[in-house]
């Protein structure tokens, strides 16, 4: 994901305390950090995703255009965090 885990901690946290979220740490090497939907984060998966869907279309963006700006979103990110690890 290209998060750092300052950014990553609290985001997992909030979405653990509204049951969103469980994190197991795996037996074998306890660095490892398995992160998996609740029941309930598997219920708001679905309506989430026709929410971007509506937003795309209310924008008449196209399914291509809208993988390019997640995909230049995510390169935006990764950068910024590269070079804020830099400083």
């Amino acid at each position: 994901m290209f998060l750092d885990s300052g950014t990553l901690t609290p985001l997992l946290k909030k979405l653990e305390k509204k049951d969103y979220v469980v994190r197991t740490r795996e037996e074998k090497d306890e660095r490892n950090l398995q992160i998996s939907l609740t029941e309930q984060g598997k219920a708001i998966k679905s309506p989430l995703a026709e929410i971007s869907v509506k937003v795309f279309n209310e924008f008449n963006i196209s399914e291509r255009e809208a993988s390019d700006i997640i995909n230049n979103l995510r390169n935006f990110v990764s950068k910024n965090f590269d070079y804020s690890d830099k400083k």
